[in-house]
Parts: C-alpha cells; sequence; structure tokens
C-alpha cells in the first residue's frame, strides 16, 4: 500500500498547521493565508468527523482529496462535439479516504441530507471486463432506478469505482476506500458538483491502488464513467476540474485533448448568482440534456446526408468548421436542415443510421414538438467558434470583447425576453430561411461591417437550455454599469448565471441582484464571487516524509 500519513500525523499537522501547509491550501484554493487556515480548520474537522463515523484509530493511513467545480466562461454544451471550453476551477469538494484492504467502499456525507452507502465493487460489473462502456452504460440507469439509486450521490462514487476497476481489470482487486465527503458547491446549480465527486473519487482510487494520472486520459475516463447514471455528456467538467491551474483560465480543446492557459484578468472579478432553481439530472433535465445532445447527432448524420463529400472529414460536428469553405457556404447546408423534425421523419430521412438513433433515442423521451435540428446545430457550430476565439480576447485585455461573446452564446440559449410593456414572455429563437438567406448575402458583401455582422460567432442560435429565472437574472446583470457580459452556466434549465464585472462594479451587481431578483421572489441571496483555483489534487502534508 502506498506510504500515506497516519491520522496522528493529520491530527497534529492540522490543528497546529505550519507556515509550508498554509502556503499549499492557498495556492491551491487562490486565498490569503489567514483564509486558507480557515479552510485547514474545515479539514481538521471533516478529519475528526471521518474517525468517528468509521470507528478509526489514530494509527491508519489517511488522505485528503478535494476537487474543484467549474465555471465554464464559453463553450456552453459543445465539448461533446469537439468544442472547445474555457472554465475555470471554483471551489472545492472534499473526500477524506482511509484505504481499505478489501474491495469495499463506504461513504458518508457531513451533510445529513446525503444519506451513508456501502457496496463492493465486484457486485457493479459483470464477471468478463465491458469491451463498450458506451453500450453497457444503457442499462444502467434503469439499474441504479430499480435500487432506489438513481439521483443518489454514491452513484457517482460507484460510477468512477465501476470504470476504472473495468478499465484496470480489477473488478475483484481493487483497492476499497473509507470516505467521508463534504462540500462547498451547491448542488444542481451548474457548477458540476456531481462530476466534481466522479473526479474526486477517481483521484482517491488511483492514489489506493497507486495508479499513475495521466491527467487527460483520466479527465476522459472520469467523463465515460459518468455515462453510468445516465448523462451522456462529453468531458468538458471533467478536464475543469482535472487540469485547471490557480489564478487561470484553462483552454480545453477534444479529439484529442489539449490544453492551454491564460492568466487571469487583474481587476476583473466571475460573479455566479443562483437563481434557486435545481435543474436536477435525476429528472425531466435528463432526459433533455441527453435530448439536445442527441439533436447534435442528428444534424450532423444530417449535414453528411447533404453534403456527402464532406462525410470522411466531418468526425465531429466541430470539423464542419476545419473544412476551409466559406461561412456562406456552411448557411447553406443550414438551410437544408429541417427546423424541426419527428423521431419519424429523421428516421425516414437517415435510413443508413437505423440503429444508431435507435441507442440515441433510448437515452430521452421523444420531444413533443421533434427535434431542433436547425437551431441547435447553429447554435453549436457558432459556439465552437466563439470558444475557439475567447482565449485572444483574453490575452490582449479585451474583456468587453470576451463579454459579448458571453451575451452571444446566452442569447442561444434564451428562452424569454421582456416585451414593450416589461412583461417576460416565451422567446422564440428560431432561424428561418428568410434569416439564413440574409445571412448568405451579407456573409458575399463588398462592405466589411456587413460581412463581419454575419460572422458565424455572432449568430446565437437556439439550444434554447435557459429557463425564465436564468433570462431574468441575466438582464438584470446586463443593467448594471460595468458588466461586460452575463449567461447561464452549465447544462441549464436551472442553477446558475455568470457575470463578468469590473471589480468596482461587484457592489452595485449584488445589490441589483438582491433587489430586481432575490427579493421580488422572496429567496434567500446567492451571489458569490469565484477565484480561479487549481484543480483535483491531494493535501500534501510539508512535515510528512514518505
Amino acid at each position: 500500500m502506498a506510504n500515506f500519513p497516519a491520522v496522528r500525523s493529520w491530527r497534529a499537522a492540522l490543528t497546529a498547521p505550519s507556515p509550508a501547509l498554509v502556503n499549499h491550501v492557498a495556492r491551491v484554493r487562490n486565498q490569503s493565508p489567514v483564509e486558507a487556515r480557515t479552510a485547514v480548520h474545515w479539514y481538521a474537522t471533516l478529519v475528526q468527523r471521518a474517525l468517528s463515523v468509521f470507528n478509526h484509530g489514530d494509527d491508519v493511513p489517511m488522505f485528503i482529496v478535494r476537487a474543484p467545480g467549474r465555471v465554464n466562461l464559453l463553450g456552453m454544451h459543445i465539448d461533446h462535439r469537439g468544442g472547445r471550453v474555457n472554465p475555470i476551477a471554483v471551489r472545492e469538494l472534499v473526500l477524506v479516504c482511509v484505504p481499505r484492504a478489501d474491495n469495499r467502499i463506504r461513504i458518508a456525507n457531513a451533510n445529513p441530507s446525503f444519506p451513508a452507502d456501502e457496496f463492493a465493487v465486484p457486485e457493479l460489473l459483470p464477471e468478463k471486463k465491458i469491451t463498450d462502456w458506451a453500450d453497457w452504460t444503457l442499462t444502467t440507469p434503469e439499474t441504479l432506478r430499480r435500487k432506489s439509486l438513481l439521483g443518489h450521490w454514491s452513484s457517482y462514487v460507484r460510477a468512477a469505482a465501476a470504470y476504472f476497476a473495468n478499465l484496470w481489470g480489477m473488478r475483484d482487486s481493487i483497492r476499497g476506500l473509507d470516505i467521508l465527503g463534504d462540500s462547498q458547491l451547491p448542488q444542481a446549480a451548474g457548477l458540476s458538483s456531481s462530476s466534481a465527486l466522479v473526479v474526486a473519487a477517481g483521484y482517491a482510487l488511483h492514489l489506493a491502488n497507486e495508479k499513475p494520472i495521466d491527467r487527460r486520459a483520466f479527465a476522459e475516463g472520469c467523463g465515460q464513467a459518468e455515462w453510468y447514471v445516465g448523462t451522456r455528456g462529453g468531458f468538458g467538467d471533467q478536464a475543469a476540474i482535472a487540469l485547471s491551474k490557480s489564478g487561470h483560465v484553462s483552454h480545453v480543446d477534444f479529439f484529442p485533448m489539449e490544453v492551454d492557459w491564460s492568466p487571469w484578468q487583474p481587476g476583473v472579478s466571475v460573479v455566479v448568482c443562483h437563481s434557486r432553481v435545481h435543474a436536477q439530472k435525476t429528472a425531466n433535465a435528463r432526459s433533455v440534456f441527453n435530448e439536445r445532445v442527441a439533436t447534435y447527432v442528428i444534424a450532423l448524420l444530417w449535414i453528411k446526408k447533404v453534403r456527402p463529400q464532406w462525410e470522411s472529414r466531418l468526425g465531429h460536428l466541430r470539423d464542419v468548421l476545419r473544412l476551409g469553405v466559406h461561412v456562406s457556404e456552411i448557411y447553406r447546408v443550414l438551410k437544408q436542415l429541417p427546423v424541426r423534425a419527428t423521431r419519424e421523419q429523421v428516421q425516414s430521412s437517415l435510413r443508413g443510421a437505423g440503429e444508431e438513433l435507435e441507442k440515441l433515442f433510448s437515452t430521452h423521451e421523444d420531444p413533443a414538438e421533434g427535434y431542433r435540428v436547425r437551431d441547435v446545430c447553429l447554435y453549436g457550430l457558432a459556439e465552437c467558434e466563439r470558444s475557439l476565439i475567447l482565449a485572444d480576447f483574453l490575452r490582449r485585455g479585451d474583456i468587453a470583447g470576451a463579454g459579448r461573446l458571453i451575451d452571444l452564446s446566452h442569447e442561444g440559449d434564451r428562452v424569454t425576453v421582456l416585451d414593450d410593456s416589461g412583461v417576460r414572455v416565451p422567446y422564440d429563437s428560431g432561424v428561418s430561411d428568410a434569416d439564413l438567406d440574409r445571412l448568405i448575402e451579407a456573409s458575399q458583401s463588398p462592405d466589411p461591417e456587413i460581412r463581419e455582422a454575419a460572422r458565424l460567432a455572432l449568430q446565437p442560435g437556439g439550444y434554447a437550455a435557459s429557463c425564465a429565472e436564468l433570462d431574468e437574472i441575466v438582464d438584470i446583470a446586463r443593467s448594471v454599469d460595468g458588466v461586460y457580459g452575463a449567461g447561464l452556466i452549465g447544462a441549464g434549465l436551472g442553477g446558475c448565471v455568470e457575470a463578468i464585472v469590473d471589480d468596482r462594479a461587484v457592489d452595485n451587481l449584488r445589490k441589483a441582484l438582491i433587489t430586481q431578483y432575490f427579493e421580488k421572489h422572496g429567496l434567500d441571496p446567492f451571489i458569490e464571487v469565484m477565484a480561479p483555483v487549481e484543480g483535483v489534487c491531494a493535501i500534501e502534508l510539508p512535515e510528512f516524509q514518505q
């Protein structure tokens, strides 16, 4: 077993923290030493709680893993299509871990709202190694549902345990853990608290089983692990949690995964506001998330049908941007996609993809109004381009330009607007043939300003994953001087809004949100300034010599 500090070492170090320990915590949390000491005290209480819950003595080895959530500044809903994400890591979830001599995992939570659980890893997997994880995990949500575990926080630990035990060929021999968890991340807020738990549990299993960690491969593995609970997303959230650097924005590309970083701009804050609407991935929201992902797949299949000469070069939706064709040709292709299509229409038009479509359809309910093929596809292509150019804006200090891109991204998610009388009404983001004809003409205009307005990155599209509350918060934030841009975070349908704001305007933004949203709706305010923190790591005891 790896040589971890004994409990007595942790108790001594956390009770009277050395400057080296305080500085280590301050660095990974991007905090002052005073703030870091508060975090060390929190860790100390969790260690004591773990000893009480699991009845361990001072001699057992122990380690602590922390994993942040994330705020993706730009690149919403596109990581699974090969698009770039641009996140900062925020706050943290903490797991206090004691390695076991068997393959069982016991998990408890400092928050009594999350009940304890216990399982043996072999119970999660068939006897033979799974060779097609994507296919096998189509059935696991139903298994979890039958056991009343769908949506249980422990299902995310199960996801990590099942995936890595299968990957390593260690179904029976994997070393288990006693885990006590706690978190500063609000649940169902769009800050990736669920993914943080998968990543933290996966990291802990790597340490306990003495497995080397290639962070890029690890992030992809955690993304695939999360399919176990029924969400068919990409690897963007897991990459943010695994690869982020304190004080930096990450720029993560996929297929293959590559990462670069930009320092965060001094004098500018990321303010996160929770709508108090919870988009639970355990309910109808999961079906909507998976339906949008399926719409992307349908759109790409349709593009290959209408442009068969492109087919061999299109592995992912983002590859449309790599063809080197004029943007007017992309708009012409979009015009050949249906605005909406029922399942019957999809199957009839894409006859060669029957098996793939059946698997897609099994992940979500049949959308009552059909798949929004054209709108979602335009959003995805435009967001892929927006996400690529954000780094240039940040590196040259053009925060206003970066904010405009964030605004455009949210317009593609928007579902409500204020009418002339100030009443919030439904918003139709549909892209008509006439709209595309105007873009085709404008993109070929001799006037550079007209051509610029027709640029793909400046078209919102229509992913429509917001809700009235998120739209309301975005509109309030944008009305405050000093706010550069605002938009939803995460998969949408609830959760949080990000606002990029001049430090001098943070107080005014806070007051506006409290008076115009939280007090209006009788809700407790949640408004936080989020500093970019380090990605997943173990807390180190500098005094402990291995």
